[in-house]
């Protein structure tokens, strides 16, 4: 699998229904960092939409006080 085919296929992934098609991915993330971190992103933005605690950065409050002022 290639990160093309990882972008085309994710939804159906995290939609869960396919074991097959579960653990060809499983094994990309793995293997690719890039694409292991946009599965992360996913993830934790679909768990803080779905109402689970936000846990910002310990430099977050200073950059967006920066970013305000600017």
């Amino acid at each position: 699998m290639n990160c093309r085919e990882f972008r085309r296929q994710y939804s159906a992934y995290r939609d869960g229904h396919d074991p097959a098609l579960a653990a060809e991915m499983d094994d990309h993330i793995e293997s690719c960092p890039s694409c292991a971190a946009a599965d992360r992103a996913l993830r934790e933005g679909v768990d803080a939409l779905r109402g689970h605690q936000l846990h910002p950065s310990a430099d977050f409050r200073e950059r967006l006080e920066l970013r305000l002022a600017s």
